[in-house]
């Protein structure tokens, strides 16, 4: 009896150890075999007509992609050619992630490196962030013309928003993408600019913008034009053009004012001594004249 039971014992164990060993070789088997899903199929955004849905969600078989040489391959998704959406270009193209397949092959991938981020979007073309917006202003200040003192400010906003700058305490807008000019004038000391965005001071200067008055010594603060006929040497303060009547009468008020001298003396009687003899000569001539009448 005692060896029948060692018998049967070992007959149980060796079985035990067959089942044990088979099960280990179906759980290795099942481990290292891909599923049907994970090996055959891929998913990638395939295009449409809709420049509103540009493309649908498709989970596919990779064999519908690749193009092995076969005369219906034309129709397989890696002919959707194209550039990723962007909502001008018609057509567009898939967008494919690459993939292995087959034996050691390898498919590159369609449109994967700008159309990423829509892949993973779930084929939906992601919302842009929105734009800021704000203005980026600038000041610039030149005299203009400096007869008359002009200094221009140009405030240029380089920005995608209006803003506001205040010169000299007063606030101008200007527009985005604009310009805007201002006039001040130089009375005499110069413009004084001071330029400011918000808080910050963007400008402060102080524009020369005059011309000095010659023979005056005046440095600036005229905002008169100059004229530019005769009447400008008198406005210069120099002596003013004089007519030949005038002349004359001048030389003769000049001798008139002239100082009393002991050398007038002599001259008025030399002028005397010559009206007389004018005055005996014309005499003569009228009694010769009268004798021969007669």
């Amino acid at each position: 009896m005692k060896k029948i039971i060692i018998t049967s014992t070992l007959i149980v164990a060796a079985a035990i150890g067959l089942v044990g060993g088979v099960s280990a070789q179906i759980a290795a088997a099942t481990a290292t075999k891909p599923s049907d899903t994970n090996d055959k199929k891929v998913t990638i955004c395939h295009r449409t007509r809709s420049f509103t849905n540009p493309y649908v969600k498709e989970t596919v078989n990779k064999s519908s992609i690749v193009d092995t040489g076969a005369a219906n391959d034309k129709n397989k998704h890696d002919h959707h050619n194209g550039p990723v959406f962007d909502g001008e270009t018609k057509p567009w193209g898939d967008i494919i992630p690459a993939f292995d397949y087959g034996d050691g092959q390898h498919y590159a991938g369609k449109n994967i490196a700008a159309g990423q981020a829509i892949l993973d979007n779930g084929c939906k073309i992601p919302a842009e962030p929105p734009v800021e917006e704000q203005a980026n202003i600038t000041a610039a200040a030149v005299c203009s013309d400096k007869k008359t003192g002009l200094v221009t400010v140009t405030l240029t906003n380089s920005g995608n928003a209006s803003g506001i700058a205040s010169i000299n305490d007063t606030d101008y807008t200007v527009g985005a993408n604009a310009t805007k000019d201002v006039t001040l004038y130089d009375t005499g000391a110069g413009a004084k600019v001071t330029v400011m965005i918000g808080d910050t001071e963007v400008l402060n200067q102080t524009i020369a913008c005059h011309e000095t008055t010659p023979g005056t010594g005046n440095t600036g603060g005229n905002t008169t034009p100059v004229p530019s006929d005769d009447t400008k040497a008198t406005t210069l303060g120099a002596t003013a053009p004089v007519a030949p009547a005038a002349a004359s009468e001048q030389a003769q008020a000049t001798a008139a004012s002239l100082p009393y001298t002991g050398a007038n003396n002599g001259l008025m009687a030399i002028v005397a001594s010559v009206g007389a003899a004018v005055a005996a000569g014309a005499s003569y001539l009228v009694r010769r004249t009268a004798s021969k009448q007669f």
